[in-house]
């Protein structure tokens, strides 16, 4: 299963995430690429795709918006997982921001799910010397768990799709009206 991770941003922490998101999809079986929406040419090679960007402002950046905007098309022929990050105080949680346009782009492609995951500042970024660090800084052990069990949810369900359209499913005796989403 080949997968696609974009990840449209400037912060150093919404790109380690999106690293981190492409090692645990890779260790767990799929073949993996965390690239930029400026290296991407297509699609027809990947069977499901995530995006992700940065939240700024309470929107997401506006290279990701224009990214899934043109691609549009593509992306509805395909699974898609959107992801967000949000740098954060320790009194105010990112899952409060709401992007009105995100929400569009949700609807107009069928996201299967939109997440928004807590990142590192650029000054606590730069106060850790290796992603080891990262991962076990304060807070962080919780939010790397998170990222990883979101990429064994992806899989399980791509695993749940395929095993609906290979007609596995059927054959356990069991079809639903509609594939799982």
């Amino acid at each position: 299963m080949r997968l696609l991770v974009a990840v449209a941003s400037r912060s150093r922490g919404t790109s380690h995430l999106a690293e981190v998101l492409g090692d645990q999809l890779s260790s767990r079986g799929a073949d993996v690429d965390v690239l930029r929406p400026s290296a991407i040419d297509g699609f027809d090679q990947y069977d499901a795709v995530v995006v992700g960007a940065a939240l700024s402002g309470g929107r997401w950046r506006w290279n990701a918006r224009h990214f899934v905007r043109t691609h549009a098309e593509a992306l509805t022929d395909r699974p898609v997982w959107l992801y967000s990050s949000a740098t954060r105080d320790d009194d105010d949680s990112p899952e409060h921001v709401i992007d009105i346009d995100l929400g569009a782009i949700i609807r107009a492609i069928g996201v299967h799910e939109h997440r928004v995951f807590d990142v590192p500042s650029r000054r606590a970024l730069r106060k850790l010397e290796d992603a080891d660090e990262t991962r076990s800084s304060r807070g962080g052990r919780a939010r790397w768990d998170a990222v990883e069990d979101w990429a064994q949810q992806i899989l399980d369900e791509l695993s749940t799709q395929r095993a609906w359209m290979s007609g596995e499913v059927a054959r356990g005796g069991y079809l639903p009206a509609e594939p799982p989403a």
